[in-house]
């Protein structure tokens, strides 16, 4: 839902956290992608301090679960905002 409303910020924010807080509970491979989603979210809207943290931990987690395409993903999202 996160990635259909991310028009509006306040409305895909509480999605992610959402399905965030789901996540945890259900495996890493999960928060990592939702970690990496937000990140994607505040690189879009300029938030740059909020997108450098989760994009951090999604490239963090997605090495430690040994996930190549993600991690590459991230990477260059992490290039984006310089």
């Amino acid at each position: 839902m996160g990635d259909i409303t991310s028009a509006d910020r306040a409305e895909a924010e509480g999605y992610y956290r959402g399905a965030l807080a789901l996540a945890t509970s259900l495996a890493c491979a999960l928060v990592s992608r939702c970690h990496a989603s937000l990140g994607q979210l505040y690189r879009r809207s300029g938030d740059r301090q909020q997108a450098s943290e989760h994009l951090t931990m999604a490239i963090s987690m997605f090495q430690e679960l040994d996930m190549p395409f993600c991690l590459e993903e991230v990477k260059a999202a992490v290039k984006e905002l310089g």
